[in-house]
């Protein structure tokens, strides 16, 4: 199954607001299971 994060879920900085809402749950618990796409997001 490929799942497709957003890089501001990430911690990227990449919203309107120069900011970003990392989820410590992508970046943690589904870390394991990552694997990367040319564009450097993670798909599992």
């Amino acid at each position: 199954m490929n799942i497709a994060v957003v890089g501001c879920l990430l911690g990227e900085r990449i919203r309107f607001d120069g900011g970003h809402k990392h989820d410590h749950f992508i970046t943690d618990a589904l870390a394991q299971f990552k694997t990367m796409n040319d564009a450097n997001h993670w798909l599992t």
